[in-house]
Protein backbone atom coordinates (compact mmCIF):
# COMPACT_ATOMS: atom_id res chain seq x y z
CA UNK A 1 0.00 0.00 0.00
CA UNK A 2 1.25 3.47 -0.90
CA UNK A 3 -0.19 6.53 0.79
CA UNK A 4 0.90 10.17 0.71
CA UNK A 5 -0.36 13.01 2.89
CA UNK A 6 1.28 16.42 2.66
CA UNK A 7 2.30 18.55 5.66
CA UNK A 8 0.97 16.31 8.40
CA UNK A 9 1.18 12.97 10.14
CA UNK A 10 -1.24 10.46 8.63
CA UNK A 11 -2.19 7.01 9.90
CA UNK A 12 -5.02 6.31 7.49
CA UNK A 13 -5.01 4.44 4.20
CA UNK A 14 -6.38 1.32 2.51
CA UNK A 15 -6.81 -1.74 4.75
CA UNK A 16 -8.30 -4.07 2.11
CA UNK A 17 -8.58 -3.97 -1.69
CA UNK A 18 -9.71 -7.13 -3.48
CA UNK A 19 -12.04 -8.71 -6.03
CA UNK A 20 -14.88 -11.11 -5.19
CA UNK A 21 -13.50 -13.86 -7.51
CA UNK A 22 -9.97 -15.03 -8.29
CA UNK A 23 -10.62 -15.02 -12.06
CA UNK A 24 -13.34 -13.70 -14.38
CA UNK A 25 -14.75 -14.46 -17.80
CA UNK A 26 -14.43 -11.69 -20.40
CA UNK A 27 -17.77 -9.86 -20.44
CA UNK A 28 -18.41 -10.26 -16.72
CA UNK A 29 -18.45 -7.38 -14.25
CA UNK A 30 -15.91 -7.68 -11.46
CA UNK A 31 -16.77 -6.36 -8.01
CA UNK A 32 -13.89 -4.55 -6.28
CA UNK A 33 -14.23 -4.07 -2.51
CA UNK A 34 -12.27 -1.16 -1.02
CA UNK A 35 -11.91 -0.51 2.71
CA UNK A 36 -9.79 1.91 4.69
CA UNK A 37 -9.67 4.89 7.07
CA UNK A 38 -9.00 8.63 6.88
CA UNK A 39 -6.99 10.08 9.76
CA UNK A 40 -4.74 13.11 10.23
CA UNK A 41 -2.98 14.34 13.37
CA UNK A 42 -1.49 17.80 13.82
CA UNK A 43 -1.21 19.03 17.42
CA UNK A 44 -0.46 22.62 16.34
CA UNK A 45 -3.18 22.87 13.72
CA UNK A 46 -5.82 20.11 14.16
CA UNK A 47 -7.86 19.00 11.13
CA UNK A 48 -11.51 19.95 10.72
CA UNK A 49 -12.61 17.85 7.76
CA UNK A 50 -11.63 16.06 4.58
CA UNK A 51 -13.69 17.66 1.83
CA UNK A 52 -14.33 16.83 -1.80
CA UNK A 53 -13.11 13.23 -1.37
CA UNK A 54 -13.08 11.17 -4.59
CA UNK A 55 -12.22 7.53 -5.18
CA UNK A 56 -10.76 6.69 -8.60
CA UNK A 57 -10.17 3.19 -10.01
CA UNK A 58 -7.96 2.96 -13.13
CA UNK A 59 -7.79 -0.09 -15.44
CA UNK A 60 -6.28 -0.55 -18.92
CA UNK A 61 -9.53 0.13 -20.80
CA UNK A 62 -10.87 2.99 -18.65
CA UNK A 63 -11.54 4.18 -15.13
CA UNK A 64 -14.31 4.68 -12.56
CA UNK A 65 -14.83 7.79 -10.35
CA UNK A 66 -16.91 7.82 -7.19
CA UNK A 67 -17.60 10.95 -5.15
CA UNK A 68 -17.47 10.19 -1.43
CA UNK A 69 -18.22 13.67 -0.11
CA UNK A 70 -16.90 15.27 3.10
CA UNK A 71 -15.67 13.64 6.33
CA UNK A 72 -15.45 15.41 9.70
CA UNK A 73 -12.02 14.99 11.30
CA UNK A 74 -10.18 15.61 14.56
CA UNK A 75 -6.85 14.53 16.00
CA UNK A 76 -8.50 11.68 17.91
CA UNK A 77 -10.76 10.61 15.02
CA UNK A 78 -10.27 7.70 12.60
CA UNK A 79 -12.97 7.83 9.92
CA UNK A 80 -13.58 4.51 8.11
CA UNK A 81 -14.77 4.13 4.55
CA UNK A 82 -16.00 1.05 2.70
CA UNK A 83 -17.44 0.71 -0.80
CA UNK A 84 -17.65 -1.52 -3.84
CA UNK A 85 -16.79 -0.61 -7.40
CA UNK A 86 -18.01 -2.43 -10.52
CA UNK A 87 -15.21 -3.04 -13.01
CA UNK A 88 -16.16 -4.26 -16.50
CA UNK A 89 -13.98 -7.12 -17.77
CA UNK A 90 -13.21 -6.51 -21.43
CA UNK A 91 -10.58 -9.10 -22.36
CA UNK A 92 -8.38 -11.99 -21.22
CA UNK A 93 -5.17 -11.45 -19.31
CA UNK A 94 -3.67 -10.26 -16.04
CA UNK A 95 -4.15 -6.51 -15.47
CA UNK A 96 -2.91 -4.00 -12.91
CA UNK A 97 -5.73 -2.06 -11.26
CA UNK A 98 -4.76 1.24 -9.59
CA UNK A 99 -6.90 2.68 -6.77
CA UNK A 100 -6.55 6.32 -5.67
CA UNK A 101 -8.39 8.29 -2.97
CA UNK A 102 -7.88 12.05 -3.06
CA UNK A 103 -9.39 15.22 -1.61
CA UNK A 104 -8.70 18.40 0.40
CA UNK A 105 -7.75 18.48 4.06
CA UNK A 106 -9.19 21.51 5.91
CA UNK A 107 -7.22 22.51 9.02
CA UNK A 108 -8.23 24.76 11.92
CA UNK A 109 -6.20 27.65 10.54
CA UNK A 110 -4.46 28.32 7.31
CA UNK A 111 -4.91 26.94 3.81
CA UNK A 112 -6.13 23.43 2.95
CA UNK A 113 -3.80 20.57 2.27
CA UNK A 114 -3.96 17.81 -0.36
CA UNK A 115 -5.03 14.33 0.82
CA UNK A 116 -3.94 11.31 -1.29
CA UNK A 117 -4.05 7.52 -0.62
CA UNK A 118 -2.98 5.15 -3.42
CA UNK A 119 -2.64 1.38 -3.86
CA UNK A 120 -2.91 -1.30 -6.59
CA UNK A 121 -4.25 -4.82 -7.13
CA UNK A 122 -4.50 -7.37 -9.96
CA UNK A 123 -7.46 -8.49 -12.08
CA UNK A 124 -7.31 -11.91 -13.80
CA UNK A 125 -9.56 -12.83 -16.71
CA UNK A 126 -9.69 -15.83 -19.04
CA UNK A 127 -12.23 -17.91 -20.91
CA UNK A 128 -13.28 -21.14 -19.20
CA UNK A 129 -12.23 -24.10 -21.37
CA UNK A 130 -15.06 -26.16 -22.83
CA UNK A 131 -14.19 -29.86 -22.50
CA UNK A 132 -15.62 -32.71 -24.51
CA UNK A 133 -14.91 -36.45 -24.58
CA UNK A 134 -15.74 -38.97 -27.30
CA UNK A 135 -16.11 -42.71 -26.60
CA UNK A 136 -17.77 -45.61 -28.40
CA UNK A 137 -21.50 -45.95 -27.79
CA UNK A 138 -21.03 -49.67 -27.07
CA UNK A 139 -18.12 -51.80 -25.87
CA UNK A 140 -17.35 -55.26 -24.42
CA UNK A 141 -17.71 -55.62 -20.67
CA UNK A 142 -13.92 -55.37 -20.29
CA UNK A 143 -10.97 -54.55 -22.49
CA UNK A 144 -10.07 -51.21 -24.04
CA UNK A 145 -11.72 -48.44 -26.02
CA UNK A 146 -10.62 -45.36 -27.95
CA UNK A 147 -10.92 -42.11 -25.97
CA UNK A 148 -10.80 -38.63 -27.50
CA UNK A 149 -10.54 -35.57 -25.22
CA UNK A 150 -10.88 -32.04 -26.61
CA UNK A 151 -10.57 -28.57 -25.06
CA UNK A 152 -11.62 -25.21 -26.52
CA UNK A 153 -8.67 -23.52 -24.76
CA UNK A 154 -5.09 -24.66 -24.13
CA UNK A 155 -4.88 -26.51 -20.80
CA UNK A 156 -1.99 -28.11 -18.90
CA UNK A 157 -1.27 -30.95 -16.44
CA UNK A 158 -4.41 -32.78 -17.55
CA UNK A 159 -5.55 -35.91 -15.70
CA UNK A 160 -8.65 -38.02 -16.32
CA UNK A 161 -9.88 -40.59 -13.79
CA UNK A 162 -12.96 -42.77 -13.73
CA UNK A 163 -14.22 -45.72 -11.67
CA UNK A 164 -14.07 -47.84 -14.82
CA UNK A 165 -10.48 -47.03 -15.88
CA UNK A 166 -7.71 -49.28 -14.55
CA UNK A 167 -5.47 -46.22 -13.92
CA UNK A 168 -5.45 -42.41 -14.33
CA UNK A 169 -4.41 -41.13 -17.75
CA UNK A 170 -2.40 -37.90 -17.94
CA UNK A 171 -1.15 -35.43 -20.55
CA UNK A 172 1.30 -32.55 -20.13
CA UNK A 173 -0.93 -30.29 -22.17
CA UNK A 174 -3.84 -30.25 -24.62
CA UNK A 175 -4.23 -27.64 -27.34
CA UNK A 176 -7.16 -28.98 -29.32
CA UNK A 177 -7.63 -32.77 -28.94
CA UNK A 178 -5.75 -35.86 -27.80
CA UNK A 179 -6.60 -39.50 -28.55
CA UNK A 180 -5.55 -42.64 -26.68
CA UNK A 181 -6.49 -46.31 -26.35
CA UNK A 182 -7.38 -46.77 -22.66
CA UNK A 183 -7.87 -49.93 -20.60
CA UNK A 184 -10.97 -50.33 -18.47
CA UNK A 185 -12.17 -52.75 -15.79
CA UNK A 186 -15.13 -55.08 -16.00
CA UNK A 187 -18.56 -53.44 -16.34
CA UNK A 188 -22.05 -54.93 -16.02
CA UNK A 189 -23.88 -55.83 -19.23
CA UNK A 190 -26.28 -53.08 -20.36
CA UNK A 191 -26.37 -49.30 -20.56
CA UNK A 192 -24.22 -47.60 -17.91
CA UNK A 193 -23.58 -43.92 -17.18
CA UNK A 194 -19.87 -43.60 -16.43
CA UNK A 195 -18.45 -40.42 -14.80
CA UNK A 196 -15.11 -39.12 -16.09
CA UNK A 197 -13.40 -36.62 -13.77
CA UNK A 198 -11.00 -34.26 -15.57
CA UNK A 199 -8.61 -32.02 -13.61
CA UNK A 200 -6.28 -29.48 -15.23
CA UNK A 201 -4.56 -26.09 -14.99
CA UNK A 202 -5.63 -23.15 -17.15
CA UNK A 203 -3.13 -20.98 -18.99
CA UNK A 204 -3.20 -18.56 -16.02
CA UNK A 205 -2.31 -21.45 -13.66
CA UNK A 206 -5.77 -21.85 -12.12
CA UNK A 207 -6.67 -25.37 -10.88
CA UNK A 208 -9.98 -26.63 -12.25
CA UNK A 209 -11.96 -29.86 -12.34
CA UNK A 210 -14.93 -30.99 -14.39
CA UNK A 211 -16.98 -34.19 -14.36
CA UNK A 212 -18.42 -35.41 -17.66
CA UNK A 213 -20.95 -38.30 -17.55
CA UNK A 214 -21.00 -40.61 -20.57
CA UNK A 215 -23.45 -43.37 -21.51
CA UNK A 216 -21.98 -46.64 -22.81
CA UNK A 217 -23.80 -49.89 -23.56
CA UNK A 218 -21.67 -52.87 -22.49
CA UNK A 219 -22.07 -56.33 -24.01
CA UNK A 220 -20.56 -59.74 -23.31
CA UNK A 221 -17.93 -60.82 -25.83
CA UNK A 222 -15.62 -63.79 -26.13
CA UNK A 223 -12.12 -62.53 -25.30
CA UNK A 224 -9.83 -61.94 -28.25
CA UNK A 225 -7.01 -63.77 -26.46
CA UNK A 226 -6.70 -66.45 -23.78
CA UNK A 227 -3.61 -66.94 -21.61
CA UNK A 228 -2.43 -69.99 -19.65
CA UNK A 229 0.75 -69.83 -17.53
CA UNK A 230 2.44 -72.79 -15.80
CA UNK A 231 5.68 -73.87 -14.09
CA UNK A 232 6.09 -70.63 -12.12
CA UNK A 233 7.80 -71.28 -8.77
CA UNK A 234 6.71 -69.23 -5.76
CA UNK A 235 9.31 -66.76 -4.52
CA UNK A 236 12.01 -67.86 -6.97
CA UNK A 237 12.97 -66.72 -10.50
CA UNK A 238 11.93 -69.54 -12.83
CA UNK A 239 11.10 -70.32 -16.44
CA UNK A 240 7.40 -69.66 -16.92
CA UNK A 241 5.62 -71.65 -19.64
CA UNK A 242 3.31 -69.10 -21.26
CA UNK A 243 0.66 -70.10 -23.80
CA UNK A 244 -1.43 -67.48 -25.61
CA UNK A 245 -4.43 -68.44 -27.74
CA UNK A 246 -5.65 -66.10 -30.48
CA UNK A 247 -9.43 -66.34 -30.86
CA UNK A 248 -9.57 -63.96 -33.83
CA UNK A 249 -7.77 -63.02 -37.03
CA UNK A 250 -4.01 -62.80 -37.27
CA UNK A 251 -2.54 -60.32 -34.77
CA UNK A 252 0.73 -58.58 -35.49
CA UNK A 253 3.47 -57.47 -33.09
CA UNK A 254 1.85 -59.19 -30.09
CA UNK A 255 3.21 -58.18 -26.67
CA UNK A 256 2.24 -59.39 -23.18
CA UNK A 257 2.80 -57.92 -19.72
CA UNK A 258 1.17 -58.43 -16.33
CA UNK A 259 0.84 -56.25 -13.21
CA UNK A 260 0.78 -59.44 -11.10
CA UNK A 261 3.87 -61.22 -12.50
CA UNK A 262 7.35 -59.79 -13.02
CA UNK A 263 8.75 -60.76 -16.42
CA UNK A 264 12.50 -60.54 -15.79
CA UNK A 265 13.32 -59.59 -19.39
CA UNK A 266 10.50 -57.04 -19.64
CA UNK A 267 7.47 -57.20 -21.90
CA UNK A 268 7.15 -60.57 -23.69
CA UNK A 269 7.50 -60.12 -27.46
CA UNK A 270 5.60 -62.79 -29.45
CA UNK A 271 5.70 -61.32 -32.95
CA UNK A 272 2.81 -62.21 -35.27
CA UNK A 273 0.22 -64.63 -33.92
CA UNK A 274 -2.30 -66.53 -36.03
CA UNK A 275 -3.46 -69.35 -33.75
CA UNK A 276 -1.56 -70.34 -30.61
CA UNK A 277 1.98 -69.92 -29.35
CA UNK A 278 3.85 -71.28 -26.32
CA UNK A 279 7.07 -69.72 -25.01
CA UNK A 280 9.25 -70.07 -21.93
CA UNK A 281 10.22 -66.79 -20.29
CA UNK A 282 12.06 -66.03 -17.02
CA UNK A 283 9.58 -64.65 -14.50
CA UNK A 284 9.04 -64.08 -10.78
CA UNK A 285 6.07 -64.02 -8.40
CA UNK A 286 5.88 -64.02 -4.61
CA UNK A 287 2.36 -65.45 -4.55
CA UNK A 288 2.06 -68.73 -2.59
CA UNK A 289 1.56 -72.00 -4.48
CA UNK A 290 -1.88 -72.37 -6.05
CA UNK A 291 -3.95 -71.75 -9.18
CA UNK A 292 -4.86 -68.10 -9.80
CA UNK A 293 -6.79 -65.98 -12.27
CA UNK A 294 -4.40 -63.07 -12.87
CA UNK A 295 -4.57 -60.05 -15.21
CA UNK A 296 -2.53 -59.89 -18.43
CA UNK A 297 -2.26 -56.93 -20.78
CA UNK A 298 -2.05 -57.93 -24.45
CA UNK A 299 -1.08 -55.33 -27.06
CA UNK A 300 -1.02 -55.91 -30.82
CA UNK A 301 -1.47 -54.32 -34.22
CA UNK A 302 -4.42 -55.02 -36.46
CA UNK A 303 -4.84 -53.42 -39.88
CA UNK A 304 -2.23 -50.85 -38.88
CA UNK A 305 -4.03 -49.84 -35.68
CA UNK A 306 -2.62 -50.26 -32.16
CA UNK A 307 -4.90 -52.27 -29.89
CA UNK A 308 -4.73 -53.27 -26.23
CA UNK A 309 -6.87 -55.52 -24.07
CA UNK A 310 -6.82 -56.62 -20.44
CA UNK A 311 -7.73 -60.27 -19.79
CA UNK A 312 -7.52 -62.74 -16.91
CA UNK A 313 -5.41 -65.85 -17.46
CA UNK A 314 -5.02 -69.09 -15.53
CA UNK A 315 -1.69 -69.15 -13.67
CA UNK A 316 -0.37 -72.21 -11.81
CA UNK A 317 2.24 -71.40 -9.16
CA UNK A 318 4.22 -74.29 -7.66
CA UNK A 319 6.28 -74.64 -4.52
CA UNK A 320 10.04 -74.22 -4.70
CA UNK A 321 11.87 -76.88 -6.70
CA UNK A 322 15.51 -77.82 -6.96
CA UNK A 323 17.48 -79.82 -4.38
CA UNK A 324 17.39 -79.42 -0.63
CA UNK A 325 19.06 -81.12 2.32
CA UNK A 326 18.04 -81.81 5.91
CA UNK A 327 19.08 -84.05 8.82
CA UNK A 328 17.38 -86.83 10.80
CA UNK A 329 18.30 -87.92 14.33
CA UNK A 330 17.07 -90.93 16.29
CA UNK A 331 17.68 -89.28 19.69
CA UNK A 332 19.46 -86.28 21.12
CA UNK A 333 23.25 -86.76 20.87
CA UNK A 334 25.33 -86.88 24.07
CA UNK A 335 28.78 -85.46 24.53
CA UNK A 336 31.55 -88.00 24.17
CA UNK A 337 29.25 -90.70 22.80
CA UNK A 338 29.11 -91.69 19.09
CA UNK A 339 25.72 -91.18 17.46
CA UNK A 340 24.19 -91.70 14.01
CA UNK A 341 23.32 -88.68 11.84
CA UNK A 342 21.27 -89.11 8.65
CA UNK A 343 21.74 -86.48 5.93
CA UNK A 344 18.87 -86.53 3.41
CA UNK A 345 19.29 -84.93 -0.03
CA UNK A 346 15.87 -84.47 -1.72
CA UNK A 347 15.35 -83.74 -5.42
CA UNK A 348 12.14 -81.71 -5.90
CA UNK A 349 12.64 -81.35 -9.63
CA UNK A 350 10.83 -83.57 -12.14
CA UNK A 351 14.09 -84.54 -13.82
CA UNK A 352 17.06 -86.68 -12.71
CA UNK A 353 20.22 -84.99 -11.40
CA UNK A 354 23.72 -86.47 -11.63
CA UNK A 355 27.07 -86.47 -9.81
CA UNK A 356 25.48 -85.65 -6.47
CA UNK A 357 28.04 -85.19 -3.67
CA UNK A 358 27.24 -84.41 -0.02
CA UNK A 359 29.75 -83.21 2.58
CA UNK A 360 29.39 -82.72 6.34
CA UNK A 361 31.70 -79.87 7.35
CA UNK A 362 32.35 -78.94 10.98
CA UNK A 363 31.76 -82.32 12.71
CA UNK A 364 34.06 -85.25 13.52
CA UNK A 365 33.07 -88.25 11.36
CA UNK A 366 34.12 -91.65 12.74
CA UNK A 367 33.08 -93.99 9.91
CA UNK A 368 35.19 -92.85 7.00
CA UNK A 369 35.35 -89.68 4.96
CA UNK A 370 33.03 -86.74 5.64
CA UNK A 371 32.42 -86.49 1.85
CA UNK A 372 30.03 -89.01 0.24
CA UNK A 373 29.46 -89.55 -3.48
CA UNK A 374 25.77 -90.30 -4.12
CA UNK A 375 25.66 -90.26 -7.91
CA UNK A 376 22.15 -89.95 -9.38
CA UNK A 377 18.85 -88.97 -7.75
CA UNK A 378 15.68 -89.37 -9.78
CA UNK A 379 13.12 -86.61 -10.03
CA UNK A 380 10.86 -86.31 -6.99
CA UNK A 381 13.12 -88.72 -5.06
CA UNK A 382 15.72 -88.57 -2.27
CA UNK A 383 18.89 -90.23 -0.93
CA UNK A 384 19.92 -90.68 2.71
CA UNK A 385 23.53 -90.99 3.92
CA UNK A 386 24.47 -92.21 7.44
CA UNK A 387 27.36 -90.58 9.33
CA UNK A 388 28.71 -91.70 12.71
CA UNK A 389 29.54 -88.55 14.63
CA UNK A 390 31.38 -87.84 17.89
CA UNK A 391 31.09 -84.50 19.68
CA UNK A 392 33.18 -84.34 22.87
CA UNK A 393 31.63 -81.27 24.49
CA UNK A 394 27.97 -80.49 25.36
CA UNK A 395 26.15 -77.40 24.06
CA UNK A 396 25.24 -76.07 20.60
CA UNK A 397 27.44 -77.09 17.68
CA UNK A 398 26.98 -75.59 14.22
CA UNK A 399 27.97 -77.32 11.00
CA UNK A 400 27.34 -77.12 7.24
CA UNK A 401 25.87 -79.57 4.75
CA UNK A 402 27.41 -78.91 1.34
CA UNK A 403 25.75 -80.39 -1.75
CA UNK A 404 26.86 -80.22 -5.38
CA UNK A 405 25.20 -81.82 -8.44
CA UNK A 406 24.95 -81.64 -12.23
CA UNK A 407 21.70 -80.83 -14.10
CA UNK A 408 20.61 -82.59 -17.33
CA UNK A 409 21.94 -79.55 -19.21
CA UNK A 410 25.43 -80.23 -17.85
CA UNK A 411 25.41 -77.24 -15.50
CA UNK A 412 27.02 -77.75 -12.07
CA UNK A 413 25.01 -76.37 -9.15
CA UNK A 414 25.82 -76.28 -5.43
CA UNK A 415 24.35 -75.02 -2.19
CA UNK A 416 25.10 -74.98 1.53
CA UNK A 417 22.66 -75.61 4.39
CA UNK A 418 23.74 -74.51 7.87
CA UNK A 419 22.50 -76.64 10.79
CA UNK A 420 22.89 -76.58 14.58
CA UNK A 421 22.93 -79.58 16.95
CA UNK A 422 22.11 -79.42 20.67
CA UNK A 423 24.42 -81.88 22.46
CA UNK A 424 23.58 -83.06 25.98
CA UNK A 425 26.14 -83.86 28.68
CA UNK A 426 27.54 -87.46 28.57
CA UNK A 427 27.11 -90.13 31.28
CA UNK A 428 29.34 -89.34 34.31
CA UNK A 429 31.89 -92.01 35.42
CA UNK A 430 31.05 -93.65 38.79
CA UNK A 431 33.57 -93.71 41.62
CA UNK A 432 35.64 -97.01 41.65
CA UNK A 433 34.33 -98.38 44.98
CA UNK A 434 35.75 -101.83 44.20
CA UNK A 435 39.23 -100.49 44.84
CA UNK A 436 38.19 -99.37 48.32
CA UNK A 437 36.70 -102.80 49.05
CA UNK A 438 39.89 -104.58 47.95
CA UNK A 439 42.00 -102.29 50.10
CA UNK A 440 39.78 -102.85 53.15
CA UNK A 441 39.92 -106.65 52.71
CA UNK A 442 43.69 -106.49 52.37
CA UNK A 443 44.07 -104.43 55.53
CA UNK A 444 41.91 -106.85 57.53
CA UNK A 445 43.92 -109.85 56.27
CA UNK A 446 47.23 -108.16 57.17
CA UNK A 447 46.01 -107.40 60.69
CA UNK A 448 44.98 -111.05 61.24
CA UNK A 449 48.34 -112.29 59.92
CA UNK A 450 50.23 -110.05 62.32
CA UNK A 451 48.33 -111.51 65.24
Amino acid sequence: MIWVLLLGLAFGGFSYVGFDKPVYEPGETAVLTIQGTIQYIDLQNPPKQASGVWLKVYYPWGYERLYLGDYSLCNECSVPFSLQVAVPVKKEGVFDIRVRLEGSLDLTTGPSRILVYETATVLKAEKTPILNIELPESAPTKGSFHLKLCSSQPIHQVKIVSPILIKPYTWDGIDGCVEEEVLYKGAPVGEQTIPFNISYKTKLGMDRMETIPYKITFFQEKPRFSVVAQDLISGKPSNLTLTIINNGDEAQDVRISSPAITFLEGEVQLGNLFNNKTVKVPAYSDLPPGIYSLPFQVSWKEEGNDKTTLINGSVTIQGEKGLTAYIELGEMPKAGEPFSLSVVVANKELYKVHSVVVEVDGLKVLDGDNIRYIGEIDGDDYNSQQFTILIPQPGEHGFDIKVSYRTPLGETESFVVHKTLEVAGGQKESFPWWIVIVVVIGVIAWIKWKK
